[in-house]
């Protein structure tokens, strides 16, 4: 699945915009109460590209509605940070 985000320059600031990566090795969600569900058991870290470390507080669903589609994306780790 491709999904893609146009986001025009002045709502660069917006809360509410997803910017996705279908190709990524780890999606990932800040806002705990988008998730449908979430497993706030689940810890571990992260390295990320730049070797930078981020902990993970859960792991969960979360749903998203494109137009009239609402798609579930599984295994979103919940990053606060």
């Amino acid at each position: 699945m491709l999904l893609m985000s146009v986001v025009e320059e002045n709502e660069v600031g917006r809360e509410d915009v997803w910017f996705l990566d279908s190709g990524c090795n780890n999606h990932m969600c800040g806002d705990k109460t988008l998730f449908s569900n979430l497993n706030e058991s689940f810890r571990q870290m992260l390295k990320l590209e730049n070797n930078m470390k981020m902990l993970v507080m859960g792991k969960g669903n979360v749903k998203l509605q494109v137009s009239e589609f609402v798609h579930v994306i599984t295994e979103v780790f919940y990053v606060p940070d």
